[in-house]
């Protein structure tokens, strides 16, 4: 697995764990409501887009679950979307409501416009304060909490309490945060790159309702704000009350993803720089049934977190996350690494190399080498010899005794010399040398090696090669097999190599395993325009000290799908895309499911190729029994301005994606379900959002790190709970519905409750 791909594997799986011990308004307008000796300052930002010169109003709740006629209070949003009203303190359930007007607009995201929008176009957003909330509340309004509103509001009972919990705490599950407590950023501003995780991941969804909007979606027609009204009002029926769970729509959520997405993939529209989020739930959504009160809810927190970030990381534990993950992620690597580029350039280079020998020895061709590009990188080239052990270059047909073909595997990072005379490099490569044994089968002689080059002749200094890995008892020992190449027509019919293989490698040169053993089977048939598919089966095991240490069988189905464009003695095209079934086994690790990589591309300098989408679905297992099962997702965006020889930096960056989405089976603990989306979206700067489900907590968390400012860690239950650490806070206060009920020692883990008890949440 590449290295930035376990890197942010490992980094989603311990954040959170990491995070928890030892990390360090707008103008807007008032219409007092009645006089009153206490009041309560209710304030926040509206947005579908940002709403500006929008109307604001607050309606109490009555006992029973209906809205008041008359508002307490009005007031208008300001060119920020914030809004700050009064009124009585004594009023703990009511509803804020933002409707349009004769100057209100959205700053809509999709279009790029300020929208105006009706006085029929509302949002709403519904609180329900607890009778110890004595001080100001903040709270944001927009589609994402109209949502929860209308979910309450159609459930028997309408606004009562019961239904205003199991609204909120269903939609935090939903969404993955809460709609309430996440301030709204434009998508298509340019703040939005600094934004906090979920405020970034918020600013993708509203962007899709405007996506929706702007085309049209659920049928909706008219001016640009009846269409948004109408899709927004679509959306409000998203989801029902159904006992202990949220019952969704999956037309409508699945309408959502698909709006993301194409948001995501549009720099006009997304400027966050995530270029993946995680789907939103289908089918029923849990409600976690919330606790008796504040106090109670934060001990119901901390219990969860403390008995599953022990799980997690607790190295005497042998199902924890942080041992297995990493000599899972170890053993993993090692099972499928010939899954890799070796793959893929071995075969283009030898059905190349072979064809090439064919023409030659029937006279067709005169020209002894044949240069091999993918993705517009040189991956290796062949040669034409007399001799069967590759050292004397062919002059004529009737001495064409074999073809050498080399991949070339990497240049070596910080290898090139400079002041000296010659100037070289040092590149990795595999050397095969393939003799014909019949018309249709060949024999072949391999190894891995060192090579060092003359950067101004660009010739290879054969004298300072060096052999990579172990083929036998002798320094001269090669790896050996055979291959079986069948054609019909022009188009190769099979393909079958058995034998052994050049040693895996690092980047620099070091020997990872002595050897591999491959059995492979492939039929290659043309797809037209040069596409080629080649159905592949078989196993790939890696060998160190005549021992296997990795073993990994495709099943049939498998493909690989090239492109391979001929023109004189350069073959260009490249890997387009993997498709595996696999299953792979490597030290106490099994691996079984589907891996497929997609949109291969060469970088900046042409230096590396490789796919920036990589997908798996399927399950890891322990020696003792399956620890993960679901989906892990991996993509790199800005690769092809990337130069991989150089170090990354402001001005030499990919951005990077990884989303996760299953089940962890931890020893002795419930089955955990889990989310995670992580993201390094610029240099220095990264993000991830992400729930756990343990069957009796939901907890959603994000850290947010944009490099200039202090790192966020956000936790909070789906009852409301909320802990915001900043790196380096020694002390945090816990929140419930505003108010204080616990404050937290980040340094030791020591947690103080309201009422004087006292745990750790070591």
């Amino acid at each position: 697995m590449d290295k930035n791909r376990a890197s942010m594997l490992k980094i989603t799986t311990l954040a959170l764990a990491l995070s928890l011990v030892g990390c360090g308004g707008g103008g807007s307008s008032d219409t007092p409501g009645p006089t009153t000796s206490a009041a309560r300052t209710v304030s926040g930002t509206a947005a579908k887009g940002i709403l500006q010169g929008a109307t604001v109003k607050v309606f109490a709740i009555a006992a029973d679950g209906t809205q008041g006629g008359t508002a307490i209070v009005s007031g208008t949003t300001g060119a920020d979307g914030t809004f700050s009203l009064s009124i009585p303190a004594d009023v703990l359930s009511f509803i804020v409501e933002v409707s349009g007007g004769p100057n209100a607009v959205t700053v809509d995201e999709a279009t790029g416009l300020d929208v105006p929008i009706s006085a029929t176009f509302k949002l709403h957003s519904v609180v329900k304060l607890a009778s110890a909330d004595a001080g100001a509340y903040t709270g944001s309004v927009s589609p994402l909490t109209e949502m929860i509103v209308q979910t309450a509001l159609a459930a028997s009972g309408g606004l009562s309490d019961a239904n205003i919990s199991s609204a909120k705490t269903g939609f935090a599950a939903f969404f993955g945060f809460d709609p309430e407590k996440v301030t709204p950023v434009n998508s298509n501003l340019s703040g939005a790159a600094s934004a906090s995780a979920d405020e970034k991941l918020q600013s993708v969804l509203l962007a899709a309702i405007s996506k929706m909007a702007k085309d049209g979606k659920l049928g909706c027609a008219g001016t640009d704000g009846e269409k948004l009204a109408c899709v927004v009002g679509g959306i409000g029926k998203l989801a029902k009350i159904n006992g202990s769970s949220l019952e969704v729509n999956d037309s409508l959520s699945g309408a959502i993803d698909t709006a993301a997405t194409e948001v995501l993939a549009d720099t006009k529209i997304n400027k966050t720089g995530n270029t993946t989020i995680l789907p939103l739930p289908k089918g029923s959504v849990p409600i976690v049934p919330p606790a008796a009160n504040g106090l109670l809810a934060a001990k119901a927190l901390f219990a969860s977190l403390r008995s599953n970030l022990t799980a997690l990381s607790n190295a005497g534990n042998s199902g924890a996350i942080d041992i297995r993950a990493d000599a899972m992620r170890a053993d993993f690597d090692q099972a499928t690494a010939p899954l890799d580029q070796d793959l893929a350039k071995w075969m283009q280079l030898t059905t190349n190399g072979i064809d090439f020998l064919r023409a030659y020895k029937a006279g067709n061709d005169q020209v002894n080498t044949l240069e091999v590009y993918s993705g517009g990188m040189k991956i290796g080239g062949c040669n034409i010899y007399s001799d069967t052990s590759g050292n004397t270059p062919a002059t004529a047909a009737g001495n064409a005794a074999a073809v050498g073909c080399s991949v070339i595997r990497k240049n070596v990072p910080g290898s090139q010399t400079f002041g000296l005379e010659p100037n070289t490099y040092k590149r990795v490569t595999a050397a095969f040398t393939i003799v014909p044994a019949s018309d249709t089968a060949y024999t072949y002689v391999a190894r891995a090696r060192l090579e060092t080059w003359n950067v101004g002749a660009n010739e290879r200094n054969r004298n300072l090669d060096v052999t990579l890995g172990n083929y036998g008892s002798t320094s001269d020992s090669r790896a050996t097999g055979t291959i079986t190449y069948v054609k019909s027509g022009d188009t190769i019919s099979s393909l079958v190599v058995n034998g052994s293989m050049p040693a895996r490698t690092d980047e620099f040169g070091v020997a990872l395993t002595d050897r591999e053993t491959w059995s492979l089977s492939a039929s290659r048939s043309a797809e037209g325009g040069n596409l080629y598919k080649y159905a592949i089966s078989g196993s790939i095991a890696s060998v160190r000290k005549d021992a296997e240490v990795g073993k990994v069988s495709i099943a049939d189905g498998s493909f690989v799908r090239t492109e391979e464009s001929v023109a004189g003695h350069v073959v260009s095209g490249g890997v387009r895309e993997f498709s595996l079934g696999l299953a792979a086994e490597a030290g106490g690790s099994k691996v079984a499911g589907t891996l497929t990589m997609t949109k291969a591309m060469a970088d900046k300098g042409g230096h590396d190729y490789m796919p920036t989408d990589v997908s798996f679905t399927g399950s890891l297992s322990t020696a003792s029994a399956e620890f993960f099962s679901g989906t892990l997702h991996f993509t790199q965006t800005g690769y092809a301005q990337f130069d991989s020889t150089l170090p990354e930096s402001a001005a030499n960056f990919v951005a990077k994606n990884a989303t996760l989405v299953g089940k962890l089976s931890i020893k002795d603990r419930p089955t955990l379900g889990l989310s995670l989306n992580a993201s390094n979206t610029a240099f220095h700067h990264s993000s991830l959002t992400g729930q756990y489900n343990d069957g009796s907590s939901l907890i959603n968390f994000s850290v947010s790190d944009n490099g200039a400012a202090t790192k966020v860690t956000l936790i909070s239950s789906a009852d409301g709970v909320t802990v915001s650490v900043k790196d380096g806070s020694e002390t945090v206060e816990v929140l419930k519905g505003g108010v204080k009920v616990a404050v937290l020692n980040t340094k030791n883990g020591h947690i103080d409750y309201a009422d004087g008890s006292f745990e750790s949440l070591k």
